[in-house]
């Protein structure tokens, strides 16, 4: 798994805040189920020409990077702040834009909820 340290500044990419709601019930037709964390990784890991990365998994891991990256405390944003501590499992990607396929698997997955959208 690719991962960066820092402030991730490139208009190539957009960064997402996402909550997996729950697990997901697999189709009844294919079997497949909802896009999930291992799935993600999974298709960043297998893309060696686009510069996605997953920056943080968890809501305590999630808060701390987005206060050292985006130099904010809890006052500042405090309704961000509050949608990461409400919700299930938030994951902060940095998606690139050349990764759209990854991008539209988010956008078109219901189990998924955004709670941050830079795009």
């Amino acid at each position: 798994m690719k991962i960066r340290n820092g402030f991730v500044s490139n208009s190539s990419s957009s960064s997402f805040i996402i909550d997996f709601k729950n697990e997901s019930k697999p189709c009844e037709c294919c079997g497949r189920t909802g896009l999930n964390i291992e799935e993600i990784k999974k298709m960043i890991d297998m893309s060696y020409y686009c510069d996605s990365e997953i920056l943080s998994e968890g809501k305590e891991a999630t808060i701390e990077r987005i206060k050292e990256d985006w130099k904010i405390s809890y006052n500042d944003d405090k309704e961000l702040f509050d949608k990461i501590k409400n919700s299930k499992n938030p994951v902060y990607l940095s998606i690139s834009n050349d990764h759209n396929i990854l991008e539209m698997l988010i956008e078109n997955d219901s189990n998924i909820d955004f709670i941050y959208d830079t795009r």
